[in-house]
């Protein structure tokens, strides 16, 4: 399956994966169709929003690419877990690069199996907390995000191995330690 002018770019291989929640692979489907309703995607559909720039930084135009990669909210939590991962990436500048990126990275064991639930978990929050921003509730600090991913992800692979042995405050508070051992 292939989307409109991008020749060979196969997002199908992104969705619908072990221990994502189907919730999440169907936001990532809205945001490969071009439907995720930002504020840019509904003013494109001729509906009526107060103002077309980002809730969380209040500086650009509100794309789906913006709000999960270049916002500077964004930026801050991706940060911390590519530094915790010693992680580069080339700074991509839309989702599906985002994608690609995180896809030549060649970690294994548990580092592997946390990446692969980082992207998800972090575009899925970035979401959420756009979506509270949008509606008056108060927005969480990106410390606060950043230990609600790392909860996320620890929920979701709670029935894997790649926790096991660890307790909670071990895996919420000694995160980069964790994953270097």
């Amino acid at each position: 399956m292939q989307l409109e002018n991008e020749e060979g770019w196969e997002f199908d291989r992104f969705l619908w994966k072990k221990n994502i929640p189907p919730k999440v692979s169907f936001m990532l489907w809205a945001i490969f169709h071009e439907s995720l309703p930002t504020y840019n995607m509904l003013i494109r559909r001729d509906v009526e929003v107060q103002s077309e720039v980002c809730v969380m930084c209040k500086m650009e135009n509100e794309t789906a690419d913006h709000l999960l990669v270049n916002c500077s909210y964004a930026y801050e939590v991706w940060s911390y877990f590519l530094n915790a991962f010693k992680v580069s990436l080339v700074a991509p500048n839309t989702v599906k690069a985002f994608f690609e990126s995180w896809r030549m990275n060649s970690l294994s064991g548990r580092c592997k199996e946390i990446w692969w639930k980082i992207i998800y978990a972090v575009m899925w929050h970035l979401w959420k907390e756009r979506g509270k921003g949008a509606s008056g509730g108060r927005e969480k600090t990106a410390e606060e995000l950043i230990m609600l991913v790392k909860q996320t992800i620890m929920l979701w692979l709670i029935n894997s191995d790649v926790f096991r042995g660890y307790d909670v405050n071990q895996i919420l508070f000694n995160w980069i330690s964790l994953l270097h051992m």
